[in-house]
């Protein structure tokens, strides 16, 4: 599968057997994004002998706030060639302080490092961790609603209370609705 120009949208498994079999490939100039909202199959995988990524070239993942096993998309190869750009889109919802998807990348052969990585979220802060097993995981680190550049002055203490009682919000409800919808708000 080579992914060429423009941006292609993945939902599904890419050898749902899980064998290591045939290639993943974004060229520069390439984006591929990797779904996250199919109920029946879940979060978008790929398992391929060989993960190959151009300079220029995107991959992106769709991430929640679930960082359980299984619940977020993944790539799994023999051989992974990184660069260009690693772009994590974040879904509405309710963060912990920090939070780490492991895995997204696991390779038997690891060569190179994104060269770029960006979110579409000001209060997450988002870092890839290269493990000495050849792996890539996200480590997310939640930014305080009062915390984040260029505020004004009202809009910090508006979020220091947020902050104040962002640990009790539950699940669902007009308040909690609109905090959650905060966390897809770029910079």
């Amino acid at each position: 599968i080579i992914v060429q120009n423009g941006t292609t949208k993945f939902d599904g498994v890419i050898n749902p057997d899980a064998a290591l079999e045939g290639g993943l490939t974004i060229r520069s100039g390439g984006k591929l994004v990797m779904l996250n909202n199919n109920t029946v199959e879940g979060p978008s995988r790929a398992f391929v002998n060989a993960f190959e990524m151009g300079k220029n070239g995107t991959l992106q993942l769709n991430l929640k706030p679930d960082n359980s096993a299984g619940a977020y998309p993944t790539i799994a190869s023999n051989t992974a060639a990184l660069g260009g750009t690693f772009r994590a889109k974040y879904a509405s919802g309710l963060y912990g302080d920090k939070t780490i998807y492991e895995n997204v990348i696991t390779s038997n052969g690891r060569t190179g490092r994104f060269d770029d990585v960006t979110d579409n979220s000001a209060l997450l802060s988002t870092k890839l961790l290269y493990d000495a097993d050849e792996n890539v995981d996200i480590k997310v680190k939640r930014v305080g609603f009062g915390d984040v550049n260029g505020l004004t002055r009202n809009q910090k203490s508006a979020g220091g209370g947020i902050e104040k009682v962002y640990d009790d919000l539950p699940n669902s409800g007009p308040f909690s609705d609109i905090v959650q919808d905060l966390f897809t708000l770029d910079g």
